[in-house]
């Protein structure tokens, strides 16, 4: 056995609460290791503190009480079902949305710069009332010349 393997057991070892055959194999393990051995003391040193302390008076149903407290509030978590079903179908739903919207905008955008027409008649805004459709130009070229009436350029 190793140090990982005895450390384990040490503090059963402590306790005396191993099988003979056990006890056996930790306590020539430890003749032979230091390391284990100020583990094993260090446990010891702890077991005698805590004895220090004075045993706390508990109710007939305590633990019962402490376990219900414990299933209440892991039932108040969100569920598995909100978490592994709800979240991903909706970002795969805002997804969806966003390709249909941006491929309907772009299609817009697309027939709006490639018509045969010159002018298109917009809805009167005050000074701006007819609007030229580019040939060439990028979009912020069109925005530009909507917003500035055409003056941007």
């Amino acid at each position: 056995m190793n140090c990982s393997d005895i450390r384990r057991k040490l503090a059963v070892f402590s306790d005396g609460g191993l099988d003979p055959a056990s006890k056996e194999l930790v306590s020539r393990h430890l003749d032979s290791c230091p390391e284990c051995q100020q583990e094993l003391a260090q446990l010891e040193r702890l077991d005698a503190e805590l004895d220090l302390f004075e045993e706390i008076e508990t109710g007939p149903y305590f633990a019962t009480r402490v376990k219900q407290r414990i299933a209440e509030q892991q039932a108040h978590r969100r569920s598995p079902w909100f978490g592994r079903v709800l979240v991903p179908t909706g970002a795969v739903a805002v997804t969806l949305v966003a390709a249909v919207v941006g491929t309907s905008l772009g299609r817009t955008v697309y027939s709006w710069r490639t018509s045969t027409q010159s002018t298109t008649q917009v809805a009167s805004t005050g000074t701006l009332t007819v609007l030229d459709v580019p040939t060439g130009g990028s979009l912020a070229t069109v925005s530009d010349r909507v917003f500035t009436g055409g003056k941007g350029e």
